[in-house]
């Protein structure tokens, strides 16, 4: 998805980076990334695959109900043998064979299918007859197939192999080159030197060695050709590998003093820079005391912060290709043993460091002490040791202990920082209320509950972090959170006090929580609350809007005396909901009205992409006259408006048309009334009277956002890139669905930005001084209900005729017919919710 959104990928880019330092993501936490990534992405299908192949009932019963089909070898039979041909036209020796052997091989591998790996074993065959023989005789399973390939293995290779396959499945989160691998395959386990004898006199023979199991790119890149490998291979004996090169003579000279030097010491030790960055790691997971050999190669190496050799790697591990001295930097990199061995949770060599003179609280690294790094990592039993050595709890450079073991879902750690003292203070959430915000934004339920849990919060008499609380469980979908606040706290959460209950309520009834919500309406009070207009609109508005049927019947059944429904039937027309429309008629609500802008059910059908809606709506409907039905105020945009309250520092001419921008913050306006849904074609311009900086922008926003964001999130949102927007910047013009900004000229004090919205056409394009800005190409698949809407950068001067003068350009012509072609649904689309449920 990053690498087809560009909107999306310094998304993925920080949730990793911030995730690498204490090992792989959480799964709540890829699925929470998952979950905010589709609010950005129009159109997305995830495909599970080989479903068949795991035994696991519980596994099957999860995808029951979605739609699903089966591949047959006769559907993959023809991409099975371009493949296979392929690998004929590129293999040395079996390019050469006779079209009749190449025939029968392919023909066999196809029926087959399972005998692809064995494709390399046949290409050492040295006749006709042998080959043959080998295809006649192909394993009937991809065990059996495993199983031949790994006896063929010379018995004299299969320590090799073994060694090859621990590196590729437990080694690094990194591919190999052939020459790392065949360094680790050349170090003598506990040696303190290594013998250029040892190494392969061809990389290329580990080709060889693991029988087809392996294979290279045109990069050199080794890798395992199937992924059935288990990691049980041997971590402890890959991790003897790497500390045994780590602690090399050749290193006890320390850190290189140039650039040069340490380019030298890469190339004469090809494994070396992946040791130090990558697989020191793979020593994570291992129990102290399970193997005697590595016991004694990690204490060696953890032993004292002035070790040459642990100076040497911290130098590599730390090091870029134009900088070897970060490591000196004590927010990047931390000098001390005690640090690292608490990352990796070798919690047994804690008291020999600290008795060697090492400071328990030595500051350096990010997390910055010993003690946060361990709870960062989930290291438990460490925590404990440095807790007991007297580690502060203290919070260093705005972290502290408990926001690093809640951030990363480590319930354990927070239990035992919370039993020794520890605090998080935040105002808003009380004594932990800082590690519980960091546990809440990064989807850890269990290190939230141990927080909420606690015995601050049983005794508190505060009701605040309670109400803030609650939001943020509804708003992550923590079920049991949400279940331990109402049934704690509920007197106190719903409260007139609580100004998060109305978000609260939405968000249950978005995310089609039906019986949290449920039992929250057991509450008279919580049924009052919920009864007034100005809350049970939004709420059922935003029920109706991600089709939760469930939840739509619940506030109906509860809704007492309100008869107010605010625009829920034109949503559920839009939607192409027809069992909430039904819903909703029953209750009264009228097919004709009209919303604030006055548009009707009929024109939000219109203007949705949801097929059926337009007839759906007139089958309601009946006999009534098509101009009741089309009947509009006709309002569009007219003049500008500040968002909100958002007015200080702007000048807005008396006919609402000039604005200037006298404040040292950026502005963003929009105009009070989208355009007029009776209009084909719309077209403004925006005269630059001063200005035109980098960051000042003109476009048009979706008001239909208005149903899924807070507030004036989407007003104020970068135009172009974010919530349905489409603009021009100086220098190019973005839309929200676009893959790439496209390069247009600039503009600046003087020109004139034209801006045409084609609704037949569902496009958007720009103009700059009668020209088109945008090679001709609008911004295609555009619906809704559309704002023309301006940044201005301080000291901007903007006027623009909304069609009360003559234009000083022509409206633009049509593009060419396959300029339109849409590249995503409308907007009906990109509001699809991780949530959203389709009858």
């Amino acid at each position: 998805m990053a690498q087809q959104k560009l909107n999306v990928s310094q998304d993925v880019e920080d949730f990793f980076s911030a995730k690498s330092a204490h090992g792989p993501p959480k799964l709540s936490g890829l699925i929470n990334l998952l979950r905010h990534l589709l609010t950005r992405i129009s159109k997305l299908a995830i495909v599970v695959d080989a479903l068949d192949d795991r035994d696991h009932l519980n596994i099957k019963s999860q995808f029951e109900g979605l739609p699903s089909f089966g591949v047959q070898k006769k559907d993959v039979a023809k991409d099975i043998e371009l493949y296979i041909s392929h690998e004929i036209k590129r293999n040395g020796k079996l390019k050469r064979l006779s079209s009749y052997i190449k025939d029968q091989i392919v023909d066999a591998l196809v029926k087959g299918a399972l005998g692809i790996c064995c494709l390399d074993q046949i290409s050492k065959l040295r006749s006709d007859r042998a080959i043959k023989s080998a295809l006649e005789s192909l394993p009937p399973t991809l065990d059996e197939t495993y199983e031949r390939i790994l006896c063929n293995i010379a018995d004299e290779d299969r320590e090799l192999a073994l060694t090859v396959f621990r590196f590729l499945v437990c080694g690094s989160n990194r591919d190999f080159t052939l020459s790392e691998i065949r360094e680790g395959l050349a170090t003598e386990i506990g040696s303190k030197r290594m013998n250029p004898d040892n190494r392969l006199n061809d990389e290329e023979d580990i080709l060889d060695i693991c029988g087809g199991l392996v294979d290279i790119n045109e990069k050199d890149i080794s890798k395992a050709s199937y992924y059935y490998i288990d990691e049980t291979l041997g971590k402890i004996e890959l991790a003897k590998i790497i500390y045994t090169y780590l602690l090399l003579d050749d290193f006890s000279t320390g850190p290189c003093s140039t650039i040069a030097e340490f380019d030298l010491r890469k190339r004469e030790y090809p494994l070396f820079l992946l040791a130090a960055q990558h697989g020191w790691s793979v020593s994570a997971s291992y129990q102290y005391g399970s193997d005697k050999v590595l016991d004694a190669l990690l204490a060696q190496f953890y032993s004292n912060d002035n070790n040459p050799n642990f100076i040497s790697w911290r130098q590599a591990h730390q090091s870029t290709p134009k900088d070897i001295t970060d490591y000196l930097e004590p927010q990047r990199s931390s000098t001390a043993t005690l640090y690292y061995a608490s990352a990796l949770g070798l919690w047994q060599l804690i008291k020999g460091i600290i008795g060697g003179g090492a400071d328990v609280n030595h500051y350096g690294g990010n997390p910055p002490t010993p003690l946060q790094v361990a709870a960062a990592t989930g290291q438990a039993k460490t925590v404990k040791a440095l807790l007991g050595h007297g580690a502060s709890t203290a919070p260093i450079r705005d972290s502290d202990a408990m926001m690093c073991a809640a951030g990363s879902g480590h319930a354990d750690c927070v239990k035992l920082l919370i039993e020794a003292g520890a605090t998080s203070h935040c105002p808003d959430r009380g004594l932990y209320g800082a590690a519980m915000h960091r546990a809440y934004t990064n989807g850890f339920e269990d290190a939230y509950n141990a927080i909420l849990c606690s015995e601050h919060y049983r005794r508190s008499e505060d009701s605040r972090p309670f109400c803030l609380m609650i939001y943020e469980a509804a708003s992550q979908g923590f079920g049991r959170s949400t279940e331990i606040l109402i049934e704690r706290y509920g007197s106190r959460i719903i409260s007139d006090n609580n100004e998060f209950l109305p978000t609260t309520l939405r968000t249950f009834a978005e995310h089609g929580r039906t019986k949290i919500l449920q039992r929250l309406l057991q509450k008279p009070e919580a049924l009052e609350f919920l009864s007034r207009d100005k809350v049970f609109v939004p709420v059922l508005e935003g029920a109706v809007f991600y089709g939760q049927t469930k939840t739509v019947e619940l506030l109906l059944r509860k809704r007492k005396d309100s008869r107010e429904l605010g625009v829920s039937f034109h949503l559920a027309i839009a939607k192409g909901f027809p069992k909430i429309r039904d819903m909703l008629l029953r209750e009264g609500a009228d097919p004709c009205a009209k919303d604030e802008h006055g548009w009707t059910p009929m024109f939000y059908a219109m203007h949705s992409s949801r097929e059926g809606s337009v007839e759906g709506l007139l089958a309601v409907l009946g006999d009534v006259e098509k101009s009741e039905i089309m009947n509009i105020t006709g309002m569009g945009p007219g003049g500008w408006e500040a968002i909100g309250d958002d007015s200080m520092g702007l000048k807005i001419s008396e006919d609402r048309c000039e604005v200037e921008n006298i404040s040292a913050s950026k502005k963003q306006l929009r105009t009070k009334f989208p355009i007029t849904p009776v209009v084909g074609d719309y077209y403004l311009e925006v005269h630059i009277l001063k200005g035109g900086s980098t960051n000042s922008a003109i476009g048009f926003v979706d008001a239909l956002c208005h149903y899924v964001c807070e507030g004036s999130t989407i007003y104020t949102s970068s135009l172009g890139w974010d919530v349905r927007s489409w603009a021009y910047h100086p220098g190019y013009i973005h839309g929200e669905d676009s893959p790439g900004a496209r390069s247009a000229p600039n503009f600046t004090t003087g020109d004139v930005i034209g801006c045409h919205f084609d609704r037949v056409r569902s496009a958007v394009s720009f103009t700059l001084n009668g020209k088109r800005a945008d090679t001709g190409d609008p911004l295609p698949g555009i619906r809704g209900k559309l704002h023309p809407i301006i940044r201005l950068t301080p000291g901007d001067k903007f006027r623009t005729n909304f069609g009360s003068e003559p234009f000083l350009h022509k409206i633009p012509e049509p593009a060419a017919p396959e300029a339109y072609i849409k590249v995503g649904g409308g907007w009906t689309n990109w509001f699809d919710h991780p949530y959203e449920c389709y009858e």
